[in-house]
């Protein structure tokens, strides 16, 4: 939970506190569950700032409405890891309400204007717009 609430602190204006994070545990923490929920968050849930809510000071997410998510890997094994634990946690309602195509390596929602894909290769080597999330895995 902390490092969740970390993960999206933000300032007073709304900006993000951190830009990049990195979360290290042992072999079956349940890093890819984490990884997964944190992509479907990401992918269409609430995980911009929006403004401060008026009755409890907190702040009040929405969604961004072209969202990018990579999970990265060295090869696509790699990525099925965390890739195959999507279904599974979106709801059919979720699906509906946003929709969700759901694929092998690429899933895409609202007419295609938010996506999660599967990459391979270095992350940092990767072409194109900037995405809002990456969840790498190391070698």
């Amino acid at each position: 939970m902390r490092f969740l609430l970390w993960f999206y602190a933000v300032d007073n204006y709304g900006r993000f506190l951190h830009r990049k994070a990195v979360l290290q545990r042992l072999k079956g923490w349940g890093k890819d569950p984490l990884a997964a929920t944190l992509a479907i968050v990401e992918f269409v849930g609430p995980s911009r700032f929006s403004h401060w809510s008026p009755l409890t000071g907190e702040p009040v997410g929405k969604a961004h409405p072209q969202a990018w998510v990579q999970v990265a890997a060295v090869s696509r094994d790699q990525t099925r890891n965390t890739m195959t634990l999507m279904p599974s946690l979106m709801s059919d309602e979720l699906i509906a309400a946003y929709g969700i195509k759901p694929g092998i390596e690429v899933i895409r929602a609202n007419h295609g204007r938010q996506r999660l894909e599967a990459v391979t290769s270095s992350y940092r080597a990767l072409e194109g717009a900037r995405s809002l999330l990456h969840v790498h895995r190391p070698e």
